[in-house]
């Protein structure tokens, strides 16, 4: 089940994140739009925001607890279902994880449109 972000999950978000290397104060899971996949405990979480009128996933993370490319699957299609209610059909997707390029590419069949700054650029259709 898909939940909205409570300000009182914010340290444990804030944990995963650090753990993966990603260095964050959790500041942005407050002003930007914040999901949990939740069952019995929280699967995982993606971030998105706005830009130049497109949404942006800016985290996606699956707790390592649960980690698989089901759950995987899972959260992102919980993405894009969301992103399509908004009256999406289009997101920009980054990363700089080699794993994430290869399940982004895999799963939306698409190559990265632009490098930048470490990063891969996706637009993709949901």
């Amino acid at each position: 089940m898909l939940k909205r972000f409570k300000r009182s999950e914010k340290n444990k978000l804030v944990k995963w994140l650090n753990e993966s290397d990603i260095a964050t104060d959790g500041s942005h899971l407050n002003k930007h739009n914040t999901y949990l996949l939740k069952d019995s405990d929280i699967i995982g979480f993606f971030t998105f925001r706005i830009e130049h009128n497109l949404p942006s996933l800016r985290h996606f993370y699956v707790n390592k607890n649960y980690r698989s490319m089901y759950n995987a699957r899972r959260l992102l299609n919980e993405y894009k279902n969301l992103i399509k209610k908004l009256g999406f059909n289009k997101t920009i997707i980054s990363t700089n994880k080699e794993y994430l390029q290869k399940f982004i590419e895999y799963y939306f069949k698409s190559k990265p449109y632009s490098f930048v700054e470490g990063l891969y650029f996706y637009y993709v259709e949901v």
